[in-house]
């Protein structure tokens, strides 16, 4: 079993098709883009020395500025559930 922090960076990003209500009818689609700040939590459990569960949290700061139409402002939480061989491994 082992439990470490997690921390990164990224660019996150949506398309958006054009629809009727589009406001800008030269654009055939939307982008918004973000820049992903996160930290969390990881939990594994070695079940044998090559194959483990484990737990991870994180904790993403991001802000949507979308101009107009669906406010898409705030922050958000992934948790995520991992399953993992590693061939030739080794009890350390």
């Amino acid at each position: 079993m082992d439990i470490g922090f997690l921390a990164g960076m990224g660019l996150d990003g949506f398309d958006f098709a054009k629809t009727e209500y589009n406001s800008n009818p030269d654009n055939s689609n939307a982008t918004l883009f973000s820049f992903n700040a996160n930290a969390g939590v990881r939990f594994n459990y070695y079940f044998t020395p090559g194959f483990y569960a484990g737990l991870q949290g994180r904790y993403n700061g991001v802000h949507y500025s979308s101009h107009g139409g669906t406010n898409l402002t705030g922050d958000a939480i992934s948790i995520d559930l991992l399953f993992g061989f590693q061939g030739n491994a080794t009890r350390r």
